[in-house]
């Protein structure tokens, strides 16, 4: 089963063609909540039926949340609106680079879960009568 990852990244939406006209686009920062299936990479060696083309991870966005400072000047965490959360999605889709950083960042957090288990493993054996 695939685990959940958060990633932070600031999503820039509308006409950037000249982006000293701040007029013409936003950014947003947003904590990009997804999961990844790995994917296996390609085999053409062997017999015919073991063989298969690559088949790259893939990504699949859950939940998108964008920051909002409060009247209290406060900044808080809200679900995107459908819009936002659309164009992240498409972003993610289409984007090598955001796409990039996301794996990275889910490989990363997977192995650092996988060293604190084995740590706290040891810690248990080390305990152990």
């Amino acid at each position: 089963m695939p685990r959940q990852h958060t990633h932070q990244e600031t999503i820039t939406e509308g006409d950037d063609s000249n982006l000293y006209d701040t007029s013409r686009y936003a950014e947003h920062e947003c904590r990009i909540v997804f999961t990844v299936a790995p994917g296996r990479p390609a085999r053409l060696f062997g017999p015919a039926e073991n063989c298969h083309p690559e088949e790259p991870a893939e990504i699949e966005v859950v939940n998108v949340h964008h920051e909002v400072t409060t009247i209290a000047g406060k900044p808080r965490w809200f679900d995107a609106p459908p819009a936002l959360r659309e164009l992240v999605t498409d972003l993610v889709d289409t984007s090598d680079n955001l796409r990039a950083r996301l794996l990275e960042h889910a490989a990363e957090a997977d192995e650092a879960a996988r060293e604190s288990a084995l740590e706290a493993r040891a810690e248990e054996r080390r305990l152990a009568p």
